[in-house]
């Protein structure tokens, strides 16, 4: 019978990959907020505010895509290390059948 074995090292792979991407996203999004806020600061006064409220909403909305992202990255990450302290508990809980 074969040992069942968690995917420790995808697992851990992938949420760096998660991690890595949602802060590549939340930098790249920050950037293009900022340079929107600008060209709508050179509009008149009127076109200004809603303008500059919406662009503060998508902001804030990204940041929390992003935060949720960031999460899941996290929590994957802990459950590949909680699945390799289960595996090697498991490990040297068990001795091998002869």
């Amino acid at each position: 019978m074969g040992e069942m074995s968690y995917p420790v090292g995808k697992m851990s792979q992938i949420a760096q990959q998660i991690q890595s991407q949602a802060d590549q996203y939340a930098s790249e999004a920050q950037g293009r907020c900022q340079a929107m806020l600008a060209t709508v600061a050179g509009l008149p006064g009127p076109m200004q505010g809603r303008l500059s409220e919406l662009i503060t909403i998508l902001q804030q909305k990204t940041h929390n895509v992003v935060q949720f992202e960031q999460s899941i990255g996290q929590t994957l990450s802990k459950a590949s290390s909680q699945a390799a302290t289960t595996e090697a508990e498991n490990t040297q809980g068990f001795s091998p059948r002869t």
